[in-house]
């Protein structure tokens, strides 16, 4: 895959999971506010954060109280869709706010994108994106506007079923645009060898990807097959996945996984005081 570069410019790309903006059946709305502040604030100081966010199918189910369904699959298509309109609007609030009490001058837009994995594997799309991107960019630079994306899975119709983990989706995107660094949140710290309710649990503070099969498999680390929440698709194991496959595509690239209910989450994970850090010894 060619490399997305800019001179001037470094590409992150930030995954908000189900857990770390729902509560419940409700948008954390604080949590929301903490993410968009972070992102622009990053953006003033040339980090530009793509965001991938979850919470669409939560939202879209908690309309219809537990009242079953005819087609799970297509329930929760269904859901996603109609959560879909409540999780944008909510992000857009969030990023205008923060951006308000930022003091920035800035015009904040919300730009969002439904995708799937089957997309990145065209050329033709991958370089759509990229120009896009750098659309986005000349945009920015030539007025007083700060253009920031909010992206999932979430289709009504694609030929792949709402799978699509939006982990799996954020590490295409992030290699898309060889990011600097993929941020994958929740609320949960980060890696731990086992069930990070239990006391004998340990955070992992550093993970070589490389011999990720081998944790997977190991039995220190057989719980995070199991460690996904009720309405998510995500586990670790897909996190690690994720990781793998974005470092793969970016040898010089940093993965992140931590705790996205936490304030200046971003900078607590670069500076290594949160969360599990994971690298390839191929850089």
């Amino acid at each position: 895959m060619d490399n997305f570069e800019s001179s001037s410019v470094q590409y992150y790309v930030a995954k908000a999971g189900s857990n770390s903006i729902v509560d419940g059946m409700h948008i954390n709305e604080q949590v929301q506010y903490n993410i968009a502040r972070e992102i622009i604030e990053r953006r003033l100081q040339g980090k530009w954060t793509a965001l991938f966010s979850s919470g669409a199918v939560v939202l879209g189910k908690a309309e219809f109280n537990e009242r079953g369904f005819l087609d799970k699959n297509a329930a929760k298509r269904l859901y996603s869709t109609i959560g879909q309109k409540k999780l944008m609007r909510s992000w857009e609030d969030a990023f205008i706010h923060a951006g308000k009490d930022l003091g920035t001058d800035k015009r904040i837009h919300t730009s969002e994108g439904i995708l799937t994995r089957r997309d990145f594997k065209e050329d033709d799309a991958i370089a759509n994106l990229q120009a896009v991107m750098r659309e986005a960019i000349h945009l920015e630079s030539t007025g007083h506007d700060l253009i920031f994306f909010v992206e999932n899975g979430n289709d009504l119709i694609a030929k792949d079923p709402i799978l699509n983990d939006n982990d799996r989706l954020a590490s295409d995107f992030a290699s898309a645009i060889s990011a600097k660094a993929l941020f994958l949140l929740s609320n949960v710290d980060g890696l731990f060898t086992g069930n990070p309710k239990h006391s004998d649990s340990r955070l992992v503070t550093e993970v070589d990807i490389d011999t990720c099969i081998a944790i997977e498999n190991s039995r220190e680390f057989a719980y995070i097959d199991q460690y996904k929440s009720k309405d998510g698709t995500g586990g670790f194991d897909t996190k690690l996945r994720a990781v793998h496959s974005y470092l793969e595509a970016v040898p010089d690239g940093i993965a992140y996984i931590g705790n996205g209910t936490k304030e200046k989450i971003l900078l607590l994970l670069e500076s290594g005081d949160e969360g599990t850090r994971l690298v390839s010894s191929h850089q």
